[in-house]
């Protein structure tokens, strides 16, 4: 059944795992920003302080999945999930083909859909969204098509997706509910030569209305590469600078390159507004730069045996984000890259020293978050236990996420943000 958890419990779980994220300075000072207008872009710079005046941490309200109990709450494999106005949790399990919705206190509602290549039946749900009117839009990537059902599980309609491209990246659903869905706009292109799109459709008809390119301002990260006869692999130079992109509520790009700490939105009258805030940036240990040279060497060598390190070494410092994601209230947030620390890998065993290492670099789950005017808000601690960025919905109130359980099972969990609570002992 559904378990309301202590807040203490988890707040003192994430000061101790955590600790490092509060080696910042000035972030607990008075809010104090400028606003500033260059051509058609639109600054606002945090100097110091946050509006929260403090670290903000996760407090759970309510937790679904158990390790044994009813076949509801036993989560098979959580692929996505998602609220609605009422506060409903919906969770797509890809493991048993159909998606559960619960009440705001966690109890098991009904199931949408079945397994099956039919009207109304999935064969590997992979993400959804709610619309406007409450309808349920589930995609299914290995099915190859989108499925919107009424919020009492009524099957509704179906459509095709129209390219073959599949990923690992979640679909948008705007304002006016629209779906955006990725693609590629070259098939067949070899792999460094992608050029990534959205298919942009109507949910309420499955029509399609156009395809656009995905944010980029032409930035190059740097990349190695190994190839054979058969085949090519380009990996990224670790901790350089990449490009992050999401879209806003109303559909608008969001997007930020990781050289600074700072993202734009790009309005539709062609004006850009930002907002950033200077901090320092953590470094790279040596321990963890030969752990991911190691990993980059190891991959590119199942492609060319022969192949050597050439071109860019890793930085001595990590860019400050690792991720972008846009709240449903317009907030923003990007995830900071941190000081690593090095822990034991479980999965690693004597029997195969090649395939897994021994040890593994973990950094922790911090937040920083902006509104949508681009006040700085401060910073939120997630779990550890978090995976999978399409497995979370975000507000400056609440956050719905998937964690992992200590003992191995994996939970969707409602949190609400709280101050963080330093203990003077």
């Amino acid at each position: 059944m559904p378990r309301l958890l202590p807040a203490s419990l988890l707040a003192t779980l994430l000061l101790s795992a955590c600790g490092d994220g509060d080696s910042r300075s000035g972030i607990y000072a008075p809010w104090e920003s400028e606003r500033i207008e260059i051509g058609d872009t639109v600054l606002v710079r945090t100097i110091a302080g946050s509006v929260w005046g403090d670290t903000m941490v996760l407090a759970p309200i309510v937790a679904i999945g158990e390790f044994e109990g009813a076949d509801p709450y036993l989560l098979g494999l959580p692929a996505a999930v998602d609220l609605d106005d009422e506060g409903r949790i919906y969770v797509a399990d890809s493991q048993a083909s159909e998606v559960r919705v619960f009440d705001a206190s966690g109890q098991h509602l009904l199931n949408i859909g079945r397994r099956g290549e039919g009207p109304g039946e999935f064969t590997t749900p992979d993400d959804l969204r709610i619309t406007s009117t409450g309808e349920v839009v589930v995609r299914d990537q290995e099915g190859a098509r989108f499925s919107v059902f009424a919020p009492d599980g009524t099957f509704l309609r179906s459509w095709p997706l129209i390219s073959g491209f599949r990923t690992s990246s979640g679909f948008h659903l705007s304002r006016d509910d629209r779906v955006h869905n990725p693609t590629l706009r070259n098939q067949g292109a070899a792999i460094g030569e992608w050029r990534r799109g959205l298919v942009r459709y109507s949910s309420a008809t499955g029509e399609v209305l156009d395809t656009i390119d995905t944010p980029t301002t032409g930035y190059e990260e740097p990349l190695l590469e190994a190839s054979n006869e058969n085949s090519i692999n380009r990996s990224p130079v670790p901790f350089t600078p990449r490009e992050f992109w999401s879209l806003t509520p109303d559909g608008d790009p969001l997007f930020g390159l990781s050289d600074r700490l700072r993202w734009e939105r790009w309005e539709p009258d062609g004006r850009v507004f930002a907002a950033e805030r200077l901090d320092t940036q953590a470094a790279v240990v040596p321990g963890e730069a030969a752990a991911n040279r190691d990993r980059v060497t190891r991959n590119l060598r199942n492609i060319d045996p022969s192949w050597r390190w050439q071109g860019t070494e890793i930085p001595a410092s990590k860019p400050f984000f690792q991720e972008i994601l846009s709240g449903r209230d317009g907030s923003v947030w990007l995830r900071r890259h941190l000081p690593a620390v090095e822990v034991e890998n479980l999965d690693w065993t004597p029997e195969s020293p090649e395939g897994t290492p021994r040890t593994l670099w973990r950094e922790g789950w911090v937040y920083d978050v902006f509104d949508a005017d681009g006040r700085y808000m401060g910073p939120v601690r997630f779990p550890d236990e978090t995976v999978g960025f399409r497995k979370i919905r975000v507000t400056l109130e609440e956050v719905l996420i998937v964690v992992t359980h200590p003992i191995g099972h994996e939970q969707v969990v409602r949190y609400r943000l709280e101050p963080q609570i330093v203990n003077s002992d």
